[in-house]
């Protein structure tokens, strides 16, 4: 930074730092929703974790949840493939 150069600028970017607590604490998304529209993909992968984590702890019950998410997943892929072979004509 040249001398007599203005700080406030610097000032304002020190007040914006992220310290350890803010950064744990923007880990848990206020909503899955909010953090799919932000795009925020660190709270997608930690409350995927968690969601995981908590359905194979329900065991033999989460067992329809799980072909949901499988039969969603399939739909998924067989869109993007369609996607992708339509694209080079677009």
């Amino acid at each position: 930074m040249p001398i007599g150069a203005d700080t406030g600028e610097l000032a304002a970017l020190a007040q914006r730092q992220q310290h350890a607590w803010d950064i744990f604490l923007h880990l848990f998304p206020t909503s899955v929703v909010d953090a799919a529209a932000k795009g925020d993909i660190l709270q997608l992968v930690v409350f995927s974790t968690f969601f995981g984590i908590a359905l194979a702890a329900v065991g033999e019950r989460g067992k329809p949840v799980v072909e949901v998410l499988e039969s969603t997943a399939q739909v998924m892929f067989k869109f993007t493939g369609h996607v992708m072979r339509f694209a080079p004509s677009a």
